[in-house]
């Protein structure tokens, strides 16, 4: 399928992104540029949401993808005026969606990237499904959430990883608050990702050696994985709510007028 719908992985995007940002980092950019770079990192988070929120919710009735990542998901640009043009593809961890809610015999094991995985599928892996029945909301949010949470943590890590270093001067009169704000966000965001990548990685060796499930598991639930994971998400969404408060005064011409509505 994906040699037959067009454009490139958007892991591969941010990555020719991220190249790009370091080669031109010693010039230091614009006020003009800076702006620039804002409003486009808004704009293609925004296609982003706009575009495949819809396409999840049509076809959740039937089935979840459970694997909404950027290496499942093909950007196009299309110049001009034109905005980019994404798609989802690879179903191959894919599920029936009525089967999944009902947690009906051979519904689905765990399954997907752990970086995008919500606290309840960490609290799957460590303690088991069964043990869901004793939390109502991590039960519902891992039985009907998995794809929408993975697309949100998709969007985010896009914005952010678009939107220029913070770590320079930024000459934006009259943003200095909101400035700060998008530093917040950034941090929060730095913390779960590191996070995630760290929990995730023995997963993954385990699955790719046959490694020692059991042992891991014990360790996981000893360090209480779900917990931090949960506390980690908890931190970004309260970064999300005071950056886009800061961002609801700021002009069009500033790059960052398109935070609130991105954010709500």
């Amino acid at each position: 399928v994906m040699s037959e719908v067009p454009g490139i992985p958007l892991e591969q995007f941010l990555e020719t992104r991220r190249r790009s940002d370091r080669a031109r980092a010693g010039a230091g950019p614009s006020e003009r540029a800076l702006r620039q770079q804002i409003a486009d990192a808004c704009r293609y988070t925004g296609e982003l949401l706009v575009q495949l929120a819809p396409t999840l919710e049509n076809f959740s009735n039937k089935v979840y993808h459970r694997d909404v990542t950027p290496r499942n998901i093909l950007i196009q640009e299309q110049g001009g005026k034109t905005g980019p043009r994404f798609s989802l593809v690879d179903f191959g961890l894919a599920v029936d969606a009525v089967k999944w809610r009902s947690a009906s015999e051979n519904s689905g094991d765990l399954g997907g990237d752990g970086r995008y995985w919500p606290a309840s599928a960490w609290f799957v892996f460590s303690y088991g499904v069964h043990e869901l029945q004793r939390h109502p909301s991590m039960l519902h949010e891992y039985r009907t959430c998995l794809d929408v949470h993975s697309l949100g943590l998709t969007s985010l890590r896009s914005l952010l990883e678009m939107i220029p270093s913070l770590d320079s001067e930024w000459n934006l009169p009259g943003a200095g608050d909101a400035i700060v704000k998008l530093k917040e966000l950034k941090a929060a965001w730095a913390r779960y990702w590191s996070n995630a990548r760290r929990f995730w990685q023995p997963v993954f060796d385990a699955f790719r050696t046959a490694g020692d499930f059991e042992a891991l598991r014990a360790t996981y639930i000893s360090n209480g994985v779900h917990r931090t994971v949960s506390s980690d998400i908890r931190a970004i969404r309260t970064a999300l709510q005071e950056a886009r408060e800061a961002c609801r005064s700021m002009t069009p011409d500033s790059g960052l007028a398109g935070i609130p509505a991105l954010f709500d």
